[in-house]
């Protein structure tokens, strides 16, 4: 997951870091910032346990 409102480096990696990775799913919250787990904590969980499935 990255915050897509962020511009910083991990939004601007995050693609290159997922095609990396065997089962790589990349999730933008493009509301959110680098800090999208902490502003949100509750959907990070979701998305994780989505994965986890």
């Amino acid at each position: 997951m990255v915050g897509s409102g962020d511009g910083g480096p991990p939004s601007l990696i995050a693609a290159a870091v997922t095609d990396a990775l065997a089962r790589g799913r990349l999730s933008r919250w493009p509301d959110h910032t680098h800090f999208g787990p902490f502003e949100d904590p509750a959907r990070a969980a979701s998305e994780i346990l989505a994965v986890l499935e």
